[in-house]
């Protein structure tokens, strides 16, 4: 008896702990916000405003890459402490998708075509054209996932894949040819501040990415899954709970999104 009192007083501490640790790190990541937004919103007055010398231009670049990459490494860092401590709430409101997705295709086939690799976009016409949904959290998600697999491949594609899976079910795959994952590690990815794979391409982040993403998903209802092949690439698919809602009688332009995936590659310039 005296044992399972203790174990529930254990419990209890450690529970009371993580929640310092959460409000913490919330309120440094706050603290830390703020200053840092003035730094940026000065920065981009003073490249507005002219006048400057190439030379100057090029160090105010600097600083504003710098404190833009600053602040999303504490963002990432709230948004694990608001989830943590059970204080983060999804904002809902009407995602078009067409345009959600359009978004979606333009910043990645950039990354794409920086790496020379091949990206594709296969949509399915039987989708909603409006839906309803947290549209910035949702972003994030497979802004995170496709990135990473941009990141983690060199040669082959990447391809987003959207189907829809019932009337309340949308199902996103982010599929590429890269390096895979070690089966070993499988399970430590989506540990917060765990980053696996090699050292090299580690750079840029703080671990926190598929942590948070797996932990918005679920908030919305589902869950992020992966199959890897070590040496031959992954699959991440996510499936999230949706709310259809009347449009104008438009539907998703399934070509147009298709035909803006397509990279320009070294390879297609040449022919």
């Amino acid at each position: 008896m005296r044992n399972r009192e203790r174990a529930g007083e254990l419990l209890a501490e450690e529970l009371r702990l993580a929640g310092l640790r959460s409000a913490f790190l919330a309120q440094m990541s706050h603290e830390l916000r703020t200053p840092l937004n003035g730094i940026l919103g000065y920065t981009r007055n003073l490249l507005l405003g002219g006048g400057l010398a190439e030379k100057q231009i090029a160090g105010l670049n600097i600083i504003q890459d710098s404190g833009e990459h600053l602040l999303f490494l504490i963002n990432g860092i709230l948004d694990h402490a608001a989830i943590e401590a059970d204080k983060f709430e999804l904002t809902y409101g009407e995602i078009r998708l067409e345009e959600f997705l359009s978004t979606l295709i333009g910043i990645i086939r950039v990354k794409a075509e920086e790496k020379n690799i091949s990206f594709t976009c296969d949509v399915d016409a039987a989708l909603p054209a409006v839906v309803r949904g947290d549209m910035q959290r949702l972003r994030q998600v497979l802004l995170n996932l496709l990135s990473n697999a941009v990141k983690f491949t060199d040669h082959g594609e990447v391809m987003l894949r959207v189907r829809s899976d019932g009337p309340s079910r949308i199902r996103f795959e982010v599929k590429d040819t890269g390096i895979g994952i070690d089966p070993e590690q499988m399970e430590r990815i989506f540990l917060p501040f765990e980053q696996v794979g090699e050292k090299n391409r580690r750079s840029g982040g703080n671990g926190l990415g598929l942590s948070i993403s797996r932990k918005l998903v679920q908030l919305m209802g589902g869950d992020i899954k992966v199959e890897s092949q070590l040496g031959r690439g992954s699959i991440f698919s996510i499936e999230i709970d949706i709310e259809p809602l009347k449009s104008d009688g438009s539907e998703i332009d399934v070509k147009a999104l298709s035909e803006q995936s397509i990279t320009r590659t070294v390879c297609d310039a040449s022919q």
